[in-house]
């Protein structure tokens, strides 16, 4: 009888503190395990899979992908994942990038955890909390991103497969679909040209290989106010920013969309009515200056112009958002 008692007593205690725990979301179970490494040497270089040391990007490659999400190695790639945020949308979990050498290059990023904190590893202090908005690092920011999907309640009895097709809900992998399915995640990521192993609530995923590529069925002519893309099966936002050469923001905004969810047969703008802004490199310029003088990112002129470094050349043509 006291037995029981005692495994009574333990079980209340137990329950709610379960409870709390499945109540996280997934960001908050991404910054908790980023608080477990604080302290953690700093290691320019520091091998995947080695958490005994960390650089910037070796540490949120590690703690992302202790939750399922997968991130490129170095920082200027990870800057290309995800959707880009304003500072004042910030949430915890989005990725802050900074140029701290002022060389119009990303070299550094942190997870952002509130207003007052961020979580990173530093060649100085290895893996530790800082405020975002200091003077120092206010002065270095180029870029922030949300990698983490957004999560949203799904309701049980909502079927989300349809034939060759899959619909993302809440607490899904790429990995776990495959396996759903019976195929490879490298499959998953060639049928719907994903760059990343990043996927969204909402998104409708190809599950299948695609019989017959529809020619030409998902664009239109050009209109007077631009190109029109007609959404198909396995598309996602960031598909089709890569496919015409321009950015989720901008897609985002040319269609007045409040989220990066879209559906099969919907028509979005993918260009605007050719007043196409231009810039010809000149002598002593860096993509640091040409962002500064036009009111953009570095990080935006490089995805509009596919650039893969922020080595530019004197006559060069680059485009401008």
């Amino acid at each position: 009888m006291k037995k029981i008692i005692l495994a009574l007593v333990a079980l209340i205690f137990l329950l709610p503190q379960q409870a709390f725990a499945h109540s996280h979301t997934l960001a908050d179970r991404i910054i908790e395990s980023g608080k477990r490494y604080i302290g953690t040497p700093y290691q320019f270089g520091a091998p995947l899979g080695n958490t005994s040391s960390f650089d910037c990007s070796s540490f949120s490659a590690t703690i992302f992908g202790e939750h399922g999400i997968t991130l490129p190695r170095v920082s200027r790639d990870q800057a290309r994942v995800g959707v880009q945020v304003p500072l004042q949308q910030l949430q915890k979990g989005d990725l802050l990038f900074y140029d701290t050498n002022f060389d119009g290059q990303i070299n550094h990023l942190t997870v952002y955890i509130n207003n007052n904190e961020m979580i990173h590893a530093s060649s100085s202090r290895g893996v530790h909390i800082t405020n975002p908005f200091s003077n120092y690092w206010n002065e270095r920011f180029v870029t922030a991103r949300r990698v983490i999907p957004a999560e949203q309640p799904t309701a049980p009895t909502q079927t989300t497969r349809t034939g060759s097709t899959y619909v993302v809900k809440s607490g899904d992998t790429l990995s776990h679909i495959a396996r759903d399915h019976g195929v490879t995640v490298q499959q998953l990521r060639d049928w719907n040209r994903l760059t990343s192993d990043i996927i969204f609530v909402g998104q409708t995923l190809q599950v299948q290989a695609p019989t017959q590529a529809p020619p030409e069925s998902n664009v239109s002519a050009p209109t007077s106010s631009g190109t029109v893309h007609v959404v198909r099966a396995g598309d996602s936002l960031w598909a089709i920013s890569r496919t015409y050469n321009v950015t989720v923001n901008q897609l985002m905004e040319w269609n007045n969309l409040n989220s990066s969810t879209i559906h099969v047969g919907q028509s979005l703008r993918v260009s605007l009515a050719s007043s196409a802004k231009t810039y010809t490199v000149q002598s002593g310029d860096s993509l640091w200056r040409i962002a500064t003088q036009n009111g953009t990112t570095v990080q935006v002129i490089m995805d509009l112009n596919q650039l893969q470094s922020t080595v530019i050349h004197v006559g060069q043509t680059l485009r401008l958002p």
